[in-house]
């Protein structure tokens, strides 16, 4: 069997408006034989994200442009910069995206598993999500 390639063509759709908040472009660059495996490059616009949701598998997020940020359910913020991982448990509320200020890109490595959308994050709610990391940065 033929081991899996990430696509060389990257045909960008726009992200699904019930899941994103926002300017989103998706790119399915990869799916396992048995489809056990999905990578996906996602570029956000500023000030774009996703409604929070959870995956019945594990998630990572690997930085590619700009400063990404991601939530989990019950945690701090942060912030996820070009070449930075961040891994997401199966069934981890959360939700990620773009800063205000400018945009970013990430790469998404889904375990294949429903994954379950919910409540988009309210402006107030990413906004002070994003003032506790400028915080927390201007604290270091």
């Amino acid at each position: 069997m033929p081991a899996p390639r990430l696509s060389e063509a990257r045909a960008f759709e726009t992200g699904r408006p019930e899941h994103y908040t926002g300017a989103v472009a998706v790119a399915r660059l990869l799916a396992a034989q048995d489809d056990s495996l999905r990578v996906y490059e996602v570029r956000f616009a500023a000030g774009a994200r996703t409604v929070w949701h959870a995956h019945a598998g594990e998630q990572w997020l690997i930085g590619l442009v700009g400063f990404c940020v991601l939530q989990c359910a019950g945690q701090a913020v942060r912030r996820l910069g070009p070449g930075e991982a961040s891994r997401v448990p199966a069934g981890v509320r959360h939700w990620h995206g773009a800063g205000q200020e400018s945009g970013a890109s990430h790469l998404v490595l889904n375990v294949v598993g429903a994954t379950t959308w919910e409540a988009r994050l309210g402006e107030d709610e990413y906004a002070a999500a994003l003032a506790a990391v400028v915080k927390r940065d201007l604290e270091s």
